[in-house]
């Protein structure tokens, strides 16, 4: 179940806690290196209490996956033997990071107490710790990161049918897919935009449109307006305002040929486009009920917490053009013959997302619930998007500050014991 972000923890946050851990660890080996005593009995006792868990949780797995399948609210599956192997691929993940923990925990149990009984010298035990902290590390990254040849990048696209023909349409649009296609992560590696996909850690104002138009489930008009999706895949008939099908395809899902309809939605707003009047409200919430009436049109209207700085005006002339559209920048080429709000189909992130007009920094403004704009004056303009939050950049220095003290540490270290 993803994992809504109630709360926005600041990566600085982040940064400093992982740092204050790593000082703690440190702390804690030197103390280890400077001790003169044998191994104290709570370390035996604190292996052994890890491995019996581990021994306990393997025994007992029956009855630990019976308890761990209702935590998972997973999506509609048409397919109970899928979610079954899921499932049960969950509880073998979960019993082999124990076994992985204890054996890494039992293994600097061991290392301990051969140092403290004085059979290994400082340097031997300093290295083997390090080198199973290094393994742990790349354990964890290795679960994370799978790196493949390029050509088996380049290969995948042309092996999916759905793909193939999504690729044909070289504008930038999103693509919808619905009911247990929607948490399906493989556009992304086709480089197509989806409104679905599945994410950890998925944002809380996102989650609450999705809820608020009932998607996936259904195929909300306005929703999928505002959200650029053009294009949408169906593994049942659709009859929607607007939204016509093209074609069939066949799309393998979980392992199995699944027929999906391709449906057109004709009346997909662009990527970003120019509001020529707005609503003001008062929350998010009467934001999102705003939305929802009958004579919100968000072609020619926005919705707006906050005013904006200029008046938008109708007029004859208004146009954008997507000069560069890249994952931390987006520049806009915009053209009005009146002052407008210029709104782009992205999610409204303050923590970060800066712009600028002209070279000029501009507010961004939460439009339509989910979206971020700038009001614009009338003319020619270049915007700017950049995701350039403050706390990466902090962190960052923080991470390299931190690296070369480890480095200069270490440089002193062996300058001192075998001399200059």
């Amino acid at each position: 179940m993803p994992l809504y972000n109630a709360f926005r923890a600041p990566t600085l946050a982040l940064v400093l806690a992982e740092f204050a851990l790593a000082a703690l660890a440190g702390l804690g080996a030197q103390k280890i290196l400077d001790a003169r005593t044998g191994a104290p009995s709570w370390l035996w006792r604190g292996a052994g209490a890890l491995v019996l868990g581990a021994i306990l949780m393997t025994l007992l797995s029956d009855p630990l996956f019976a308890l761990m399948q209702p935590l998972y609210a997973n999506a509609p599956m048409s397919d109970p033997i899928f979610r079954q192997a899921l499932d049960l691929a969950r509880l073998q993940m979960l019993l082999r990071d124990v076994w992985m923990i204890a054996f890494l925990l039992g293994s600097a149990a061991l290392l301990i107490w051969v140092y403290l009984n004085k059979r290994l010298d400082k340097p031997a035990f300093a290295a083997l710790l390090i080198a199973l902290v290094v393994t742990d590390l790349w354990r964890v990254g290795s679960e994370l990161n799978h790196p493949q040849p390029l050509a088996a990048l380049q290969e995948s696209p042309a092996t999916d049918a759905v793909a193939r023909w999504l690729r044909s349409d070289a504008g930038l649009f999103r693509v919808l897919p619905l009911q247990h296609l929607f948490g399906d992560n493989r556009w992304a590696a086709y480089d197509i935009y989806s409104a679905g996909g599945y994410h950890g850690a998925k944002m809380r104002l996102y989650q609450n449109f999705l809820d608020a138009f009932e998607l996936p489930t259904e195929a909300n008009p306005r929703a999928l307006a505002l959200l650029n999706v053009r294009w949408l895949l169906s593994p049942d008939p659709l009859d929607v305002p607007g939204v016509e099908l093209v074609d069939r395809a066949a799309l393998i899902y979980n392992g199995l040929a699944t027929n999906v309809l391709i449906y057109r939605n004709t009346n997909a707003l662009p990527r970003a486009w120019l509001a020529e009047t707005y609503r003001l409200v008062q929350d998010e919430a009467a934001a999102l009920a705003a939305l929802q009436t009958d004579n919100f049109d968000p072609a020619r209207e926005v919705v707006l917490i906050a005013p904006p700085s200029r008046e938008p005006r109708p007029g004859a002339e208004a146009q954008v053009v997507v000069e560069n559209y890249r994952l931390h920048e987006i520049t806009l080429r915009v053209h009005a013959d009146t002052p407008r709000v210029l709104v782009l189909s992205e999610v409204y992130y303050p923590q970060g997302w800066q712009a600028t007009v002209d070279g000029v920094a501009a507010p961004i403004l939460q439009a339509d619930y989910l979206l971020r704009a700038v009001a614009l004056d009338a003319g020619d303009h270049q915007v700017v998007f950049r995701f350039e939050p403050w706390d990466v950049r902090v962190g960052l220095a923080i991470s390299i500050a931190a690296a070369l003290v480890i480095a200069l540490g270490f440089a002193v270290a062996v300058r001192e014991r075998f001399g200059p």
